[in-house]
């Protein structure tokens, strides 16, 4: 409905048109159950319409995500921070009204207990976007060091200073 109703802006404020033309975007079962319970002229608003349907269809819908669903994104035992931080934002995307605190106290949680949390905590980042800033700067080292010390891509094999 929601994205239904943001392309209608874009075309026309008009309620009525909203109404006449949300039957050509069913299909399936939606359109069967428009046709057979919607009889013409029944509907005095796209409101009413937009309640009825989404009553009608609510055991369909996906439910919303909340912080609860961020809390359980954790970084796994072997996952690089690259990969971790790429789910966490995408989580974080389908979550509305996030707060900042919420977004950098998960973040946090979900870290493995290595380096990386470690210089975090001590540095005194205090909020997403500068853990975010030392999240990078520390897959860029790490990125680096893979070349200079012969991981992935790199073909020297020194041993790692302590």
């Amino acid at each position: 409905m929601a994205a239904y109703a943001a392309q209608m802006n874009v075309q026309t404020g008009c309620g009525a048109t909203w109404c006449r033309y949300f039957p050509t975007t069913l299909k399936g079962f939606a359109l069967i159950w428009f046709n057979k319970h919607v009889p013409n002229g029944s509907i005095k608003s796209y409101n009413e319409l937009e309640k009825l349907f989404t009553s009608q269809f609510a055991a369909a819908r996906r439910p919303q995500k909340t912080s609860v669903n961020l809390i359980a994104v954790r970084q796994g035992e072997t996952e690089n921070l690259r990969n971790y931080i790429k789910r966490f934002n995408e989580e974080v995307l389908k979550i509305h009204n996030l707060k900042e605190k919420t977004k950098f106290a998960t973040l946090l949680a979900g870290l493995q207990p290595d380096d990386f949390k470690f210089k975090l905590i001590v540095s005194g980042v205090s909020n997403l976007e500068e853990a975010m800033e030392k999240a990078q700067m520390h897959i860029q080292a790490t990125n680096i060091c893979k070349i200079n010390w012969g991981g992935e891509r790199g073909t020297r094999q020194k041993q790692k200073p302590n």
